[in-house]
């Protein structure tokens, strides 16, 4: 049920602002870093959807679609997700390194799995306006 009512709501902003300003991030981060260990071919894939006008955002992840906090500066926009266990992720978008509509990413996950268990992955998102 509250996936139904995010997603209403993610829609219904999206329906009202696409004259306002709508930006959606592809992101793709094939490197992938922990403590214990480096791999080159990750597979992780993870989507945000970003109102410039309301400054909603909603990331469209392998657990589905919620709402994250949006933060957008100057040469970047960072979204953060905050979990049950009081743990963050973040993604930071490095908006001064866009060419061909794609950019620099940094996804950074911290983790407590039976103790705190921080990780990383790198790639690029593309950039699209609506």
């Amino acid at each position: 049920m509250k996936f139904k009512v995010i997603l209403l709501v993610f829609i219904s902003v999206m329906a009202l602002s696409a004259n306002a300003g709508s930006i959606t991030f592809m992101c793709d981060f094939p490197v992938y870093v922990s403590q214990t260990e480096k791999e080159n071919n990750a597979d992780f894939n993870i989507e945000f959807h970003y109102d410039t006008i309301s400054t909603l955002a909603f990331m469209r992840g392998n657990n589905g679609l919620s709402k994250v906090l949006a933060f957008k500066g100057s040469d970047g926009i960072s979204f953060i997700e905050t979990l049950i266990t009081g743990a963050v992720q973040t993604t930071t978008i490095d908006m001064l390194s866009i060419e061909e509509g794609s950019a620099e990413a940094v996804h950074s996950r911290h983790s407590i799995l039976f103790g705190l268990f921080p990780s990383q992955y790198y790639g690029t998102c593309k950039v699209t306006a609506i």
